[in-house]
């Protein structure tokens, strides 16, 4: 056990939204197109790119929010979708040795901060999947404390995919807006949002701008 704890501190890095340095062919916030492989996500109709930052050969994150929400006070739903490079070459080792996977790991300690620093955190089962030719680990769960922008707490769908290059991780979050939508489940969404943002986890495949075959646009 202290073994696959400490691979989960080393790989914790995966899942965490860092600060990037600044890239002279990007503007801190603006979309921007990516250079080699990318996850194609079909989010959907009308939500638009809010945010975008990071390496377009690399590491980078984008994210995407209904109409009329903002980066910062979306209320009603938020897609984020992050690339990073996978661990160093002896945290893969390790986690090989312990007979896992890098998206397993990295999900596991996800959800073990967030229901660390939550009391009462309801967990959303994990599962673990291969499609598209991708092998995936889905999860999340739902905190109800309180905070200036979720007054009624935050819960969200968190899915991290494996690919050749990198590790990708993708986050559907919503914030109930009355104790009626809290209410509707036992992670306060009701089961149209939930089946939209699962569906749209599901759409992900790889994809390569310069060849032309993604989906989703970052620029037109």
């Amino acid at each position: 056990m202290i073994r696959i704890i400490c691979i989960l501190m080393a790989a914790a890095c995966i899942s965490l939204q860092s600060a990037l340095p600044a890239f002279a062919e990007t503007v801190v916030g603006m979309p921007f197109n990516v250079k080699g492989e990318r996850l194609d996500v079909t989010p959907p109709a009308g939500w638009k790119i809010v945010w975008m930052e990071g390496d377009p050969k690399g590491e980078y994150f984008v994210e995407y929010a209904p109409p009329g929400e903002d980066v910062e006070t979306w209320k009603t739903g938020h897609l984020s979708i992050i690339r990073k490079p996978y661990p160093s070459a002896q945290t893969m080792k390790e986690i090989r040795d312990a007979k896992l996977k890098v998206a397993d790991v990295a999900l596991i300690g996800m959800v073990k901060r967030l229901s660390g620093s939550c009391a009462g955190y309801e967990e959303i089962t994990m599962r673990t999947t291969t499609a598209n030719g991708l092998y995936s680990a889905l999860g999340g769960g739902y905190c109800g404390k309180p905070s200036e922008n979720a007054p009624l707490g935050e819960g969200a769908f968190v899915a991290f995919y494996e690919s050749k290059n990198f590790i990708y991780k993708v986050q559907y979050s919503w914030r109930p807006q009355s104790e009626a939508e809290k209410q509707s489940s036992l992670w306060a969404i009701d089961a149209a949002h939930a089946k939209l943002y699962r569906e749209s986890m599901k759409s992900a495949a790889l994809c390569d701008e310069s060849k032309k075959t993604c989906k989703t646009r970052y620029l037109p």
